[in-house]
């Protein structure tokens, strides 16, 4: 079925009366990140994510996973470290545009990775840029959060489930995840299963910045392209099949699998 058939007026009037968080993927894919790529870290990097989060390492990381959105309030300097603005008709990163004086993701998690890896800095410190940096993995690949789509990252772009009065930015960020079945830990479980030694090779090649691009492509092809054709209803909301979370879980499926992978990956690097 396209999503072009699926953005067609309702009969039926399902609702997911879910709420909204401040992080993306939902406090459950980030915990699926994080517990996920528990499973792909080094001897060397597991002692030290235990040292300094204080834990076995699959559940520690689970509950860092959420850390950086629930200070976000106290710390609000930190805000612009959960997206990067690449323009979405462009998909090409430059870091003087996208990132001024490194307060976007891509910027933010490389000074974490440079903290983690230095052995001299104070064990907080070190234990804070590990926190972030497992948080902004996560959000790196909720595509919205890569493009500067004129639309707020999807917030403006209002969207209508049945009865649901939403937008396209809530239903990547809570939806497509939390209509899944399963806790985090059987999502893991089931994912897991799927990932093959050659997809951890190539899903951990390439660099903060080519796996920010991806997720711009996504979010271009796979989300902002499918809405053309959505009937618009009178008060400017687009009109979208209840299905449209089940249709995408696919691809969130393999973009949190990618986090994980690539989490581990920048773990085990800084973590020697």
């Amino acid at each position: 079925m396209t999503i072009r058939r699926l953005l067609m007026p309702l009969l039926a009037a399902a609702v997911f009366a879910l709420p909204g968080t401040a992080g993306a993927w939902s406090p459950e894919g980030h915990q699926v990140i994080a517990r996920m790529a528990s499973l792909y870290l080094t001897k060397s990097a597991k002692a030290q994510v235990e040292d300094l989060l204080d834990g076995p390492a699959a559940d520690a990381m689970a509950k860092a996973s959420t850390w950086a959105d629930e200070i976000a309030a106290k710390r609000p300097e930190t805000k612009a470290w959960h997206y990067v603005n690449i323009p979405i008709a462009e998909g090409k990163y430059n870091a003087a545009r996208d990132c001024p004086d490194g307060n976007c993701a891509v910027g933010r998690m490389a000074a974490d990775m440079k903290i983690l890896a230095d052995k001299t800095q104070p064990a907080e410190k070190r234990a804070e840029a590990l926190k972030f940096l497992i948080n902004l993995m996560g959000e790196i690949h909720q595509p919205l959060r890569c493009v500067d789509d004129g639309q707020d990252h999807g917030r403006n772009v209002k969207l209508q489930f049945g009865d649901k009065h939403t937008t396209l930015f809530d239903v990547w960020e809570n939806d497509i995840v939390r209509s899944m079945q399963g806790t985090p830990d059987q999502l893991v479980s089931r994912l897991s299963t799927k990932i093959k030694p050659e997809h951890r090779k190539f899903w951990a090649s390439g660099s903060l910045v080519t796996w920010c691009e991806e997720s711009a492509g996504h979010a271009k092809v796979n989300i902002h392209d499918d809405l053309y054709g959505a009937a618009k209803l009178s008060n400017g909301e687009l009109l979208m099949s209840v299905e449209y979370p089940d249709v995408k879980h696919r691809l969130a499926s393999e973009l949190l699998s990618r986090a994980a992978v690539r989490l581990a990956a920048a773990l085990n690097l800084s973590l020697k």
